[in-house]
């Protein structure tokens, strides 16, 4: 399937308010380049970190080597008061976590754990998961990762829906409770 493309994200990014674009999975940074294209500030985060940074080489990207699991609750908290941009692609491998507890790939699939440190946030963040082909597939974990799996993983969506081979969702911010 075509990856994301200039007018695909112009289409994805339509009416978001933020600056700020986080990435997992940088592969060879064609989308980082493209979020570096409407966003002021772009991190993307790759286990192959000296491939990242060539890709990357003078340009303003934030590249962050590891696992997502690991890096994005802090860059979470880091942007703790504005709407993030979150284009999540890191699905293709398996992640060190697994390596180490030694679990069956569909439980250590980094997208899990990326909606799980999202989901905490309270902003109107827009998720993007590409990869929608491979949705259902009995291969690399994506056995288990269906379009309701994705919306019981965020509670707060405003709105979710297929945009080509990425599976868009906007989150809504709660009210913040009012002070007696």
């Amino acid at each position: 399937m075509a990856g994301l493309t200039l007018p695909r994200l112009r289409r994805l990014a339509a009416g978001f308010p933020g600056q700020v674009a986080v990435e997992t999975g940088t592969f060879e940074a064609d989308s980082t380049r493209l979020l570096l294209q409407r966003f002021a500030v772009v991190h993307t985060v790759e286990l192959s970190f000296e491939r990242c940074c060539h890709w990357l080489a003078g340009t303003r990207a934030v590249c962050h080597h590891g696992d997502s699991a690991e890096i994005l609750p802090t860059l979470s908290l880091r942007y703790w008061d504005e709407p993030i941009f979150w284009y999540l692609d890191a699905h293709h491998i398996q992640t060190p976590a697994a390596d180490r507890w030694d679990l069956p790939i569909a439980d250590s699939f980094p997208i899990w754990s990326e909606l799980e440190t999202i989901a905490q946030r309270n902003q109107p963040d827009r998720v993007i998961v590409d990869d929608v082909h491979a949705f259902g597939r009995l291969e690399k974990g994506w056995h288990n990762v269906t379009q309701q799996r994705l919306r019981s993983a965020l509670p707060r969506i405003r709105y979710c829906r297929v945009l080509g081979d990425q599976w868009v969702a906007q989150l809504f911010a709660e009210p913040s409770p009012r002070s007696t």
